[in-house]
């Protein structure tokens, strides 16, 4: 509670020193105004009765904290001077010829092998507006920033960094020019088959260990000490541990009992050092999503939201399923499935749209249709599409990520295959060298900043937080990823 000197007050009136005194009281005590006073009269009006209310003293966190942007940590960050920056690689010290001379000899002239490459700098950000009003009044709660400026700096900054996070595992320039190649699109294009396709299987470590052996050895000569995968993955491979192991899994004092492990860690064959799996939620892909359609999310005065793609249009190919030796559709995926589309550009998230509503595949089918960008679609607008396929239950959801499909030029449509390459309820992992720059290592030209931006004549402040950079993998035959990797649900208690 708190008290009110009646000294303050005198006559039953009280000037305005007294009532900024008693407002500084009624906040420090946690009160306010249950409704905010209007104009008119009655309670609604300018002398309205305080009214005081509950207000919690903290803010629950919902979502994601620091504790979860990993790979970002683990990336060296060195400035460059140029949205344009370029390094060298040794592919070999030399020429692989016998090293035998005769006496008096002078041998043969071998050559290093040396691979020049680029990357240009993108750029990210998160854009924010506070009004001026709110910048002048405090915000609730203790222990939460009472500068809206501020909070909302902190609220954006988490929010880039949650985007910047994913896309330095699934990033795609090929997707938008405007992004960059992620840890995964590098190392699968660069060196496609250092790749362990796991087809929903759980992800053994007997697997894991096998690519280390295989990247350790001539001619790779790797010397991989992190493997980043899911949190439901590294859930997998404690039960494996748990479940084959021949060792205490519970940790006892005279005060509390700990099940489980904090770390896991493989051995090098042969070597002095080990394989940290650390887990990663933003590696995480096929995101999942229930209820359909979604709406238009983003805009802005220079690029529209995108546009609803055209779906079951006459003008395009009509959905169709064929056998197909590519298909990894088996006996256990036979079902109706249902496909939504959502179409993405450089000012957000459109509408989607859904194909069909009954699509009967089997055992070794392939799905394709085609879709295609509306009429008057401009530059920017539409960039890929994100296609959703649900779990086989006809009509309903929930939905997950299958694929993600640059758009097509009109009039040709952008044509999608779904071959079941993406499998539900399975997760990548990715085998690297962590925290050596030689190995990866992220370019920025500037800081993270917070930049304002015109303000058009509101009384708003609107601003960006931006961070200019793009991550190399230096040496992506020396990594490898895993795929389609799987959970054992039949695990008993």
């Amino acid at each position: 509670m708190f008290d009110i000197n009646p000294g303050m007050m005198s006559g039953g009136s009280a000037n305005v020193g007294e009532l900024v005194q008693m407002n500084d009281l009624l906040r420090k005590a946690g009160a306010g105004y249950q409704t905010p006073a209007g104009t008119a009269g009655g309670d609604s009006g300018n002398y309205a009765p305080l009214i005081p209310q509950s207000i919690e003293q903290m803010v629950a966190l919902a979502d994601f904290t620091m504790d979860d942007i990993v790979v970002w940590k683990d990336f060296v960050k060195v400035f460059v001077g140029n949205t344009l920056h370029e390094w060298a690689t040794v592919e070999e010290h030399g020429d692989n010829l016998d090293p035998w001379i005769s006496e008096g000899g002078g041998g043969v002239e071998s050559v290093s092998s040396y691979a020049r490459d680029f990357i240009r700098i993108k750029y990210l950000a998160e854009k924010r507006v506070v009004t001026d009003v709110a910048t002048q009044v405090g915000l609730l709660g203790g222990y939460v920033n009472r500068n809206a400026l501020n909070e909302a700096t902190n609220r954006g900054t988490m929010s880039l960094f949650k985007k910047l996070e994913f896309n330095l595992f699934h990033g795609r320039e090929n997707l938008t020019p405007l992004a960059f190649d992620g840890l995964w699109e590098i190392i699968r294009t660069k060196a496609p088959t250092n790749h362990t396709d796991l087809d929903g299987k759980a992800a053994q470590i007997k697997v894991v260990q096998d690519a280390i052996g295989r990247l350790i050895s001539s001619p790779l000569f790797g010397n991989p000490d992190c493997l980043y995968c899911t949190p439901t993955q590294y859930s997998e491979m404690m039960k494996q541990i748990e479940d084959k192991g021949r060792f205490p899994m519970v940790a006892a004092t005279s005060s509390e009992i700990t099940y489980g492990m904090q770390q896991l860690r493989i051995a090098v064959p042969g070597r002095t050092g080990y394989v940290t799996i650390k887990s990663a939620p933003f590696l995480a892909f096929n995101e999942i999503t229930g209820a359909f359609p979604l709406n238009a999310v983003g805009g802005t005065a220079s690029v529209a939201v995108p546009v609803t793609p055209l779906v079951g249009d006459a003008n395009y190919a009509a959905i169709a399923v064929a056998p197909n030796a590519a298909s990894n559709f088996v006996a256990a995926d036979a079902a109706t499935y249902t496909y939504q589309i959502v179409p993405m550009g450089d000012a957000g998230q459109g509408a989607s749209a859904a194909y069909a509503l009954s699509i009967a595949v089997g055992a070794g089918d392939q799905v394709t249709f085609t879709i295609g960008d509306p009429p008057g679609t401009v530059a920017g607008q539409n960039r890929y599409y994100k296609i959703y396929r649900n779990m086989g239950t006809g009509a309903a959801g929930p939905f997950y990520l299958i694929d993600q499909v640059a758009i097509g030029a009109a009039p040709g449509g952008t044509a999608i295959v779904d071959n079941n390459l993406s499998k539900p309820n399975t997760s990548k992992m990715i085998l690297t060298r962590q925290g050596d720059p030689d190995y990866m290592l992220f370019v920025r030209l500037l800081d993270l900043i917070r930049r304002p931006v015109s303000d058009q004549g509101t009384t708003t402040r609107p601003f960006l937080i931006m961070l200019f950079g793009s991550p190399i993998v230096k040496l992506p035959r020396k990594c490898w990823t895993f795929d389609n990797c799987g959970v054992n649900l039949a695990v008993g208690i």
